[in-house]
C-alpha cells in the first residue's frame, strides 16, 4: 500500500482519543484500522498538559499502526475546544476577465484570501467555510454549474482559536511521532460524518454534546451558516451528580450511564436507586427522579445557553429555514429523554445520530467515538480531490496552450 493513499485522523477529546486510518481508492475510502483510548491532559477539548496528552495519543497511534501494518507518518487533527470561535466575513470579487467561467478554483481563491485576513495577536485561523454564495446577484446552492460571471459575493465562516490551544495539540501529536498536516473543526467533521446532504440542503442543526463542551452548527443550502459553542458538557453533568448525591466522581459517572435520564417526568414516582455512602460503608436508597432532576437541570441550562448565543448572532431557529430537524450527537446524546428535552428547549424536531453509516464503515467503528475522526478524513479527502481536479484542469489548459503556441510558431 502506498503511504500517499493513506489518510490518518486524530480526534483528541476530553474523555477519548480516537484515531482512524483509511486508504483512498478510486471507489472511495477503505478503513484500514481504528482505535480509541482514554484521554489524559485534556480539559474541555484543549490540551493543557502536553506530556500527559502525548501518551494516550501515542498508544492510539501504536494500536492503529499495528492493526494496519503501516508506519504512520502524518495526521489530520480535529479541534473542538470552546476556546475556538467562528467569525463571519463578506467577500466580493470581480471576474478576472470577460466571460470567465465560475469554478471550484474561484472558491479556493476566495477561501485562500479569507485565510490571509489579519487576526488579533495570539489568535490564529484554523479553517474557512463558505456560508453562502451569490453569483451576479443570484444565490447559488448545491453543486456549482459552469456559468460565466462578472462578480461573486460570498459569506465566509472563519474558525479561529488561541495559538496556544493549536500549538499544544500540535506538539502533543508531533511528540507522538506524527506530523500534523491539517486541522479541521470538530463540528465540520462531525457534520460530514453524521448529516446527510439532503438534510444539509433543506436546513438542519447538529448539536454535539461532548464531555467538556457543547456546540451547535446550522446548515442551510449545503453550507454552514451559524456556529456556537459553550464550555459545558457531559463532565459538568457528572460533577453535578457527584455534588448533588455526595458520591465519588467514578460513582457519579456510573450512575449517569446506568440510571441517567434527561427528563425527570419520565421516571416513575416510586422508583428508587441504591447509592453508596461516600464517607463509610453500605448504601442508601434515593429517589431515581432526583438523579434525573439533576441531569435535566444542567442539560437544559446548556441548551438554553446555546440558544441564547444563537439569538445573540441574530438567529431565530424558527426563521432559519430549518425545515428538517436538530440532530443530536456525542456521548451524552445516548441519555434517555435527550430528544424530548432538546425538542422542548428549541421547539424543533430532534433525533439522535451517533455514528457514521455506510458500507465502508466497519460495524465496530459505528459508535460516537469515531464519528469526528472519520468525518475529518472525508472532509480532507474531498478538499484534496478538488485541488487535484483543479490542478489537472490547469495542466490540460497549459498543454493545450503550448500546442497552440507551437503550431503558430510553425506557421511563422
Amino acid at each position: 500500500m502506498k503511504m500517499g493513499n493513506v489518510l490518518v485522523s486524530l480526534d483528541v477529546g476530553t474523555m477519548k482519543t480516537s484515531i482512524v486510518v483509511a486508504e483512498a481508492i478510486e471507489s472511495g475510502l477503505v478503513i484500514r484500522s481504528f482505535a480509541s483510548v482514554e484521554s489524559s491532559g485534556v480539559i474541555r477539548g484543549s490540551v493543557v498538559d502536553i506530556e500527559k496528552a502525548r501518551k494516550p495519543i501515542a498508544d492510539a497511534i501504536s494500536q492503529a499502526s499495528r492493526c494496519a501494518k503501516l508506519r504512520l507518518k502524518q495526521a489530520i487533527v480535529t479541534l473542538g475546544s470552546p476556546l475556538m470561535n467562528s467569525i463571519s466575513m463578506h467577500s466580493i470579487a470581480d471576474a478576472p476577465q470577460k466571460n470567465s467561467v465560475f469554478s471550484h478554483s474561484h472558491i479556493l481563491s476566495i477561501l485562500e484570501d479569507a485565510r490571509k485576513i489579519s487576526m488579533p495577536e495570539g489568535i490564529r485561523i484554523i479553517d474557512c467555510e463558505i456560508s453562502s454564495l451569490t453569483i451576479d446577484g443570484k444565490p447559488i446552492s448545491g453543486e456549482i454549474g459552469r456559468e460565466t460571471f462578472s462578480r461573486v459575493e460570498a459569506d465566509i465562516m472563519v474558525f479561529v482559536a488561541k495559538e496556544a490551544v493549536i500549538e499544544n495539540l500540535k506538539s502533543a501529536v508531533e511528540k507522538s511521532g506524527l506530523e500534523v498536516i491539517g486541522c479541521i473543526p470538530s463540528s465540520i467533521a462531525a457534520a460530514e460524518a453524521l448529516v446527510a446532504k439532503e438534510d444539509r440542503c433543506s436546513g438542519v442543526a447538529l448539536l454535539d454534546i461532548g464531555a467538556g463542551k457543547s456546540d451547535m452548527i446550522i446548515f442551510e443550502n449545503m453550507c454552514p451558516r451559524y456556529h456556537v459553542c459553550v464550555p459545558f458538557g457531559g463532565e459538568n453533568v457528572t460533577h453535578d451528580i457527584m455534588v448533588g448525591l455526595d458520591v465519588t466522581h467514578r460513582e457519579a459517572e456510573r450512575l449517569k450511564l446506568k440510571y441517567g435520564c434527561a427528563m425527570e417526568k419520565m421516571i416513575p414516582k416510586d422508583a428508587k436507586i441504591d447509592v453508596p455512602n461516600i464517607h463509610g460503608s453500605g448504601k442508601r436508597a434515593i429517589e431515581h427522579r432526583y438523579l434525573a432532576a439533576i441531569m435535566e437541570a444542567r442539560l437544559e441550562e446548556i441548551f438554553a445557553l446555546l440558544k441564547k448565543k444563537l439569538q445573540e448572532k441574530g438567529v431565530s431557529l424558527f426563521g432559519t429555514g430549518l425545515n428538517s430537524k436538530i440532530i443530536v450527537s456525542g456521548g451524552t446524546a445516548m441519555t434517555p429523554g435527550i430528544v424530548e428535552l432538546v425538542e422542548r428547549v428549541f421547539n424543533l424536531k430532534a433525533e439522535v445520530r451517533l455514528a457514521a453509516s455506510g458500507s465502508n464503515v466497519p460495524d465496530a467503528m459505528k459508535t460516537h467515538d469515531y464519528a469526528v475522526a472519520f468525518g475529518a478524513i472525508c472532509v480532507f479527502l474531498e478538499r484534496l480531490m478538488t485541488i487535484r481536479r483543479i490542478d489537472a484542469t490547469r495542466s490540460k489548459i497549459a498543454t493545450m496552450l503550448t500546442k497552440v503556441k507551437n503550431r503558430l510558431l510553425q506557421k511563422l
